[in-house]
C-alpha cells in the first residue's frame, strides 16, 4: 500500500456504496476507514487492500462537507493531504483540503473509476455504446420530432409537422377541411419544435368548451403536459406575488378567461412566449372599423409570442376579409391593407387558374403560356420541352401566402369512407326542445329511443356502437338503464368523471373481447377522442350547430377509416328534432358529407331555424329549407370554383410525406427500443411484467437505486413500444424514442456512473498473453442552448477509440461486438489486483484514446462547420431569393436565421472533448 496519511480520503472497492472514506488510524501492518456517510468503519490489512486513493483532478467539480461547490484550478500535495483549490459558484477562489470534502461525493469520472477499481458489468458498457449509437442515428433521422406522437402515420398530416416543425419561430396558419386533423397536426409542431428545443413556453388559447379536449390530447399523443388557468389558479398564484403565467412553460386558457379579465391578459403579455397557440381562430371578428375584443386580445398576445399557430376554418368559409384578419395576426407589417390584399388576391387569380390547368395537365391557353413564360425561361426536361415538376415548384414558391397557410381538402385525399344515414322513425310526438329528456326526472320510463337504443344494440352485435348526446345527465342515465333493464354493459364518459375514468371507460370501450358494447358520450365524446375501430355512430339528438353535427361524425368519419360509417338518428314526427333532421338532410345534406359552408348558413337563417324548431308551421319550414337548399348550393360552388389546387400542393407535397412514413415505420419496427430500455431498466433496478402482446408493466423493485428512476411513478407505468397497440390503448403510454422516460432515460446514463468503467478478459490467437487494449467512449461537448439543434450538424456527437500500447486506433477495424469474453465485475479481488499493478500502463493507453479522439473531434467538428453552413446558408439564400418574388417571407425570419447560423458557428467552435466511458480488455 502507498504512502498513507490521516485525514486521506481512500474509497472501498468491493463496497463503493459506502461512500468516500476518511484515513482515521494507521499502524505497521493495518489501516482504518470510516466512512461518514454510511456511518461504518472498516479495517484493513495494509497488504494490498481492496482500497483505492481518491484523487480530483483540474478541471472537475467537487464540494465540501459544507455545501461549497468548486471546479478545481490546481491541486497540491502537503504533507500527504491533497489540497484543492479552484473557483466557486460565486466567482471567488477558495480552497477546500481532501478532509473536508463532503463524504458523500462519488466517483463518477471513467478514468477515475477505472483506477479506483470501481468496474461495472462489461454488458453497462455496452448498454452505454448502444445508447450513443441510437443517440446518433436519431440525430440524423428525417423523422425526428415526429416518433413519439401516438398518431397514425398520415402523409398530410407528418409532411406539413416537418415543413413547419422545422421552421425557425413558425407563423402559420392552418386551415384544413374538417376532419383532416388540425389538432393532429398543431400537436405535431409543437412537439416537434420541443424535440429541438425550439419552444419550451407554449401558450394555448381556446374555446372553454375545447379546454379539456387539448388537455387529454396533448398529454395522451404527445406526452406535452399542460396546465389550465383560471382565476382560481391565477388567485393562488397572486397571493405569492408571482406572475402566474410564469409560473408554468405550458399553460392552457380559454379565450373568455382572457378577453373577460384585462389584468390577466397582462400577466399573460408579461410573460414572454415561445409559441401560440389559437384554436377556432375563424370565431375571432374583424373589420377595419369594428375590432372585437377577442381579436384584439389575441393580437397582442401574437405581437409578443415569437410562433404563431391558428387554426381556423378554410379561406372559403371566412370570406376574403376574414381570411385577411388571420394573417394579419401572423404578420402586420405585411397584411396591412385590406385594399392591397384584395387587389394582391385579383392579380393572383390567373396564376392560380394557370397552375390548376397545369396540374390538370390540361392544355394552357395562350394567355396562361405568356404568363409563365418567365417563369419558364430557364426550366426544361430531357427532352427540351418545359419540366411541369419544377415550374409548379418555382410556382409554389411565389404563392401569395403559400408559406404562411396550409389548407388540404378532402377532395385532394384519399381513404375517407362513406357515411349512410340510418334514420329510425318512433312514436310521434310535440316535443318543442332538441333536448326534451333534459331536466325531467324519470325520463327513461317513458322516452322510445331508450328501449329503440337497446334494440339496436342488440342488432349489430357482435360490432360496437359509439352514442353521443347533448348533456351528462343524459348519457349516465342512459348507461344506467341500459344495464339494469335490459342487461347491456356500456361505457359512459363525460365531463363529470375524471380524465382516468374517461380513460378507462375508453380503453374498455376499445377492448374487443370483453369490452362495452356501446360508449355513451356526453357533447366532450366529440371532442378529441377518435373511435376509427368503430362503424356505427348514434346520434340520440341532433345539435342545433352544424359545426357541432360534423364534430360528432368526425369521431368515426377521419382519414384513416376502413368502413363505411352508419349513422343512426331516433327521431318523432312532429318533434323538434324532426324537423331538425330534415333542415341538415334536406336543406345541407350534412350527413352524406361534410359541408363546409353549413356555419355560414346557419348564420343567415339560424334566427329562422330556431323559431320554427317551435312550431308546427309546415309552410314555413319548407319555405326555409328551399332558402336553405339555394343558399348551400350558392355556396358550394363559389368553394368548387375557388379551389386553389397550387395552395393543396403547397401544403401536401406527398413524395416528402411518404418518406416520413417510411423512415418512422422503420425505427418503429427496429428491436432496438425494446432491447436497450430493458437493458437500462435492469441495469436501474426497473422490475417489468409482461401484460400482453407488445405489452409491459415497468415498476420500481427493491433493487433500485435511492433517486428512483425518471418518469416511473411508485405504482409503475404500463406501456406499449407497439404504435398500433398504443393507440388502442390511450391509458397506457406509447414509448418511443421520443418520450420523456426514454430521454430521460438516456440523460440518466450520461449523468452517471453506470458502465462507464469495465474490464474484460478475452482470448484470441492473434493477441499475445498479456496485451493490453483500452476501448474508450468519448463525447463531443458543445455548450449551447438545446435550440440551435446542434446535432442536426454533428450528426454522431460520440466518438469510439480502440488503442493499443503504441496509440494506434484499432476501431475502424475491431467492433465493439468482437470484444466481449470474461466480464471481471464478479471477481472484484482479482480486477483490484490487475488494475494496481497496471496503473501506468492504463494512464499511457489513456493518453493515447485522449490524443485519437482529439484528433477525431476536430474532423467532426470541421464537418459539422460545413455542415451548418451548407445547410443553413442554402437555406438563407432560398428564403432571400423567395422574398424577392414573395412578400409573405418575413424580414424577421430571414435575420433570425442569420443570427441562428453565427451561434452554431460559436458555439462549434468552441467544442471540447469528454470522456464517457473505458472498457480495459486483456488479452491471455
Amino acid at each position: 500500500m502507498q504512502d498513507i496519511a490521516l485525514g486521506q480520503r481512500w474509497i472501498s472497492e468491493a463496497e463503493p456504496e459506502l461512500g468516500l472514506g476518511l484515513v482515521v488510524g494507521v499502524d505497521a501492518r493495518t489501516v482504518t476507514l470510516m466512512f461518514p456517510a454510511s456511518d461504518e468503519t472498516r479495517t484493513y490489512s495494509r497488504r494490498e487492500p481492496p482500497v483505492s486513493r481518491v484523487r480530483f483532478d483540474i478541471g472537475e467539480r467537487i464540494r465540501s462537507a459544507d455545501e461549497v461547490r468548486i471546479t478545481i484550478d490546481s491541486v497540491d500535495d502537503v504533507d500527504g493531504i491533497l489540497i484543492y483549490t479552484g473557483t466557486a459558484d460565486d466567482g471567488n477562489a477558495a480552497m477546500i483540503p481532501e478532509t473536508r470534502l463532503d463524504h458523500r461525493m462519488r466517483l463518477t469520472r471513467a478514468l477515475d473509476r477505472l483506477l479506483a477499481g470501481l468496474i461495472d458489468p462489461a454488458r453497462q458498457f455496452s448498454l452505454r455504446h448502444s445508447a450513443h449509437q441510437w443517440r446518433a442515428k436519431l440525430a440524423t433521422s428525417p423523422a425526428r420530432g415526429l416518433l413519439g406522437a401516438r398518431v397514425d402515420l398520415i402523409s398530410h398530416q407528418l409532411y406539413l409537422a416537418h415543413e413547419v416543425g422545422t421552421r425557425m419561430a413558425p407563423r402559420v396558419l392552418l386551415a384544413d377541411e374538417v376532419g383532416l386533423g388540425k389538432t393532429i397536426e398543431a400537436g405535431l409542431i409543437l412537439h416537434s419544435q420541443a424535440v429541438r428545443g425550439r419552444a419550451d413556453r407554449i401558450l394555448v388559447v381556446v374555446p372553454e368548451a375545447l379546454i379539456h379536449q387539448w388537455f387529454v390530447e396533448m398529454w395522451r399523443r404527445f406526452q406535452l403536459r399542460f396546465s389550465i388557468y383560471d382565476e382560481e389558479r391565477c388567485a393562488s398564484a397572486d397571493a405569492d406575488g408571482v406572475n402566474p403565467f410564469q409560473a408554468e412553460q405550458r399553460v392552457l386558457a380559454s379565450l373568455d378567461f382572457l378577453t373577460d379579465n384585462p389584468n390577466r391578459l397582462e400577466q399573460a403579455l408579461d410573460a414572454g412566449w415561445d409559441m401560440l397557440v389559437v384554436d377556432e381562430a375563424h370565431h375571432l371578428r374583424w373589420a377595419p372599423d369594428a375590432v372585437s375584443p377577442a381579436y384584439a386580445a389575441i393580437e397582442q398576445l401574437a405581437s409578443v409570442a415569437r410562433g404563431v399557430l391558428l387554426l381556423t376554418a378554410t379561406p372559403e368559409q371566412l370570406g376574403r376579409a376574414g381570411h385577411f384578419a388571420r394573417l394579419r395576426l401572423l404578420d402586420p407589417h405585411r397584411f396591412h391593407d385590406l385594399g392591397a390584399f384584395l387587389a394582391e388576391e385579383d392579380a393572383y387569380q390567373p396564376i392560380a387558374e394557370a397552375a390548376n390547368a397545369l396540374i390538370a395537365e390540361q392544355e394552357l391557353s395562350e394567355a396562361q403560356s405568356s404568363l409563365l413564360a418567365d417563369l419558364a425561361e430557364d426550366i426544361t426536361d430531357d427532352q427540351g420541352g418545359i419540366d411541369p415538376d419544377e415550374l409548379l415548384s418555382r410556382l409554389i414558391d411565389r404563392h401569395g401566402t403559400g408559406r404562411v397557410l396550409f389548407r388540404n381538402t378532402r377532395a385532394a385525399m384519399k381513404g375517407f369512407p362513406k357515411r349512410e344515414l340510418v334514420p329510425h322513425e318512433l312514436s310521434p310526438s310535440d316535443d318543442t326542445s332538441l333536448t326534451p329528456e333534459y331536466g325531467i326526472p324519470d325520463w327513461t320510463d317513458s322516452d322510445p329511443r331508450v328501449d329503440w337504443l337497446a334494440g339496436m344494440l342488440a342488432d349489430i352485435h357482435p360490432r360496437k356502437a359509439l352514442v353521443i348526446c347533448a348533456h351528462a345527465d343524459t348519457a349516465q342515465a342512459l348507461s344506467d338503464v341500459l344495464k339494469t333493464r335490459h342487461g347491456l354493459l356500456t361505457g359512459v364518459f363525460h365531463e363529470h368523471l375524471d380524465l382516468v375514468a374517461r380513460d378507462r371507460a375508453a380503453a374498455w370501450f376499445a377492448d374487443t373481447h370483453d369490452g362495452a358494447r356501446a360508449l355513451i358520450c356526453s357533447e366532450i365524446g366529440s371532442e378529441g377522442r377518435n373511435f376509427q375501430f368503430v362503424h356505427h355512430l348514434v346520434l340520440f339528438d341532433l345539435p342545433l350547430n352544424p359545426d357541432l353535427l360534423e364534430q360528432r361524425i368526425g369521431r368515426l368519419d377521419r382519414i384513416g377509416q376502413k368502413h363505411d360509417i352508419h349513422i343512426h338518428v331516433p327521431y318523432r314526427p312532429g318533434s323538434a328534432g324532426a324537423r331538425m333532421l330534415a333542415w341538415y338532410l334536406d336543406g345541407l345534406d350534412a350527413f352524406h358529407a361534410p359541408c363546409p359552408d353549413a356555419i355560414t348558413v346557419f348564420d343567415r337563417l339560424g334566427e329562422r331555424l330556431q323559431a320554427l324548431l317551435a312550431t308546427d308551421d309546415e309552410a314555413a319550414f319548407d319555405s326555409l329549407l328551399a332558402d336553405t337548399r339555394t343558399l348551400h348550393a350558392e355556396l358550394s360552388e363559389k368553394v368548387k370554383s375557388g379551389r386553389d389546387r397550387l395552395l393543396e400542393l403547397n401544403s401536401h407535397r406527398a413524395e416528402v410525406g411518404e418518406e416520413l412514413i417510411a423512415a418512422i415505420e422503420t425505427l418503429d419496427r427496429d428491436p432496438g427500443l425494446e432491447n436497450l430500455m430493458n437493458g437500462i431498466f435492469d441495469a436501474y433496478g426497473v422490475d417489468t411484467e409482461e401484460l400482453g402482446t407488445y405489452r409491459w408493466l415497468a415498476k420500481p423493485s427493491e433493487r433500485m437505486r435511492d433517486d428512483g428512476f425518471p418518469g416511473l411513478p411508485e405504482e409503475g407505468i404500463a406501456f406499449s413500444v407497439r404504435r398500433s397497440t398504443a393507440l388502442a390503448r390511450e391509458d397506457e403510454a406509447f414509448l418511443s424514442w421520443e418520450h420523456p422516460m426514454v430521454r430521460d432515460a438516456l440523460d440518466l446514463l450520461d449523468q452517471t456512473g453506470l458502465g462507464n468503467s469495465a474490464v474484460t478478459v478475452i482470448r484470441d490467437a492473434k493477441l499475445p498473453a498479456g496485451t493490453l487494449l483500452l476501448e474508450a467512449l468519448f463525447r463531443i461537448s458543445c455548450t449551447a442552448p438545446a435550440s440551435l439543434d446542434l446535432a442536426r450538424y454533428i450528426g454522431d456527437a460520440h466518438l469510439r477509440v480502440l488503442v493499443d500500447k503504441t496509440g494506434r486506433d484499432l476501431a475502424p477495424r475491431v467492433p465493439h461486438e468482437r470484444l466481449r469474453g470474461q466480464c471481471l465485475f464478479r471477481d472484484r479481488a482479482v480486477a483490484g489486483k490487475l488494475l494496481r499493478s497496471q496503473q501506468d500502463a492504463i494512464r499511457k493507453l489513456y493518453g493515447h484514446a485522449d490524443a485519437r479522439a482529439g484528433e477525431g473531434m476536430q474532423m467532426r467538428l470541421q464537418s459539422a462547420q460545413q455542415a451548418a453552413n451548407d445547410l443553413l446558408g442554402a437555406e438563407i439564400a432560398r428564403l432571400q431569393s423567395l422574398r424577392a418574388v414573395n412578400p409573405s417571407v418575413r424580414e424577421d425570419e430571414i435575420s433570425l436565421l442569420h443570427n441562428h447560423a453565427e451561434a452554431i458557428r460559436s458555439a462549434l467552435s468552441a467544442g471540447e472533448l469528454q470522456l464517457d466511458a473505458l472498457h480495459l480488455i486483456v488479452a491471455t
